[in-house]
C-alpha cells in the first residue's frame, strides 16, 4: 500500500492513540461508551471516541473537516458524516482494519471496506520529503540558471 504506510498503535487506560508514519497524524481516541463532551474542539480528523465489543476496538468519528477525505473517497465529507473503525486482533501478529463510511449529504448508502495489518519489524520512520529529494536542488539549479540568462540578455 504505496510508503510510509506503518500506524503504531498504543493504549492507555482511558485512551487509544493512532499514529500514521505518512505526515505523522496522531489521533487521540478517548475510551466511553457514549460520545464525549469535546467542548467544541473541531480537530483536522474529527472527534473520535472509542469503545470496547469483545476483542474489538470500535472507533466512531465525527466532524471531519471538510479539508480531510474519508479513505476510498475523493470529496470531503459534510457535517453529518461519520466514520465507525473496527479494530480486530485475528492472530499474535495481526488485526483486520474495516471501515464504514456514512454521509447522507453524498452517499445513499453507507460503503466502507476492510483491508489486514500485521506487526511490522521495521521502524517508525521520520516523515521529511526533503531527505533524498534531488528535486528542490534541481530546481534552485534551474532558478540560478534562469537569473544568469537575464542578466546576460538586455
Amino acid at each position: 500500500m504505496g510508503y510510509n504506510t506503518l500506524v503504531q498503535i498504543m493504549q492507555t487506560r482511558g485512551h487509544v492513540v493512532l499514529m500514521t508514519e505518512m505526515v505523522h497524524d496522531v489521533r487521540v481516541v478517548p475510551l466511553s461508551k457514549s460520545r464525549p463532551d469535546f467542548g467544541g474542539l473541531k480537530r483536522w480528523q474529527g472527534n473520535s471516541w472509542g469503545h470496547w465489543e469483545g476483542d474489538t476496538l470500535v472507533i466512531e468519528t465525527t466532524g471531519i473537516s471538510d479539508k480531510v477525505m474519508p479513505r476510498g473517497s475523493n470529496v470531503p465529507m459534510g457535517p453529518e458524516g461519520k466514520v465507525i473503525e473496527k479494530i480486530t486482533p485475528t492472530g499474535p501478529k495481526s488485526i483486520r482494519y474495516e471501515f464504514t463510511v456514512t454521509d447522507p449529504s453524498l452517499w445513499d448508502e453507507t460503503w466502507g471496506g476492510e483491508f489486514p495489518m500485521e506487526t511490522a519489524s521495521d521502524p517508525l520512520f521520520e516523515y521529511a520529503c526533503h531527505e533524498g529529494n534531488y528535486g528542490l536542488p534541481n530546481t534552485l539549479r534551474g532558478v540560478r540558471e534562469e537569473e544568469k540568462a537575464r542578466k546576460k540578455s538586455p
